[in-house]
């Protein structure tokens, strides 16, 4: 029971590591703490915590701004792999003056 715990605080600290969760972190640090997780991989969470808790506004809102820009360049390369133009379009028209969608490109190269 204690190794199956060990073991959830470890996969608990390292996604919320790996998110860049900054409500996460802390519960998992501390769950991590007490159940004897590795102090390395305890500092290297201490270390992204403090970096994401040292981000300016304008540095948070640039990252929410591309997590943002991914989800819909994702959608958009699904949409034109269902050939749904309608839904296609109504996505690009809902994107924002600075984005520009024409040089995005899919995992192959390829523009919409």
């Amino acid at each position: 029971k204690e190794l199956r715990e060990r073991r959830a605080a470890y996969e608990s600290l390292h996604h919320a590591t790996d998110r860049g969760d900054e409500a996460l972190l802390p519960e998992a640090i501390a769950r991590a703490r007490r159940t004897g997780v590795d102090d390395d991989d305890v500092a290297r969470a201490e270390a992204k915590l403090q970096e994401l808790q040292s981000q300016t506004d304008e540095q948070r809102a640039a990252k929410a701004a591309r997590e943002l820009e991914s989800r819909h360049r994702k959608e958009a390369f699904l949409l034109v792999k269902k050939d749904n133009v309608p839904a296609l379009e109504a996505l690009l028209d809902a994107l924002g003056e600075g984005i520009r969608w024409q040089d995005w490109r899919d995992h192959a190269g390829r523009n919409l």
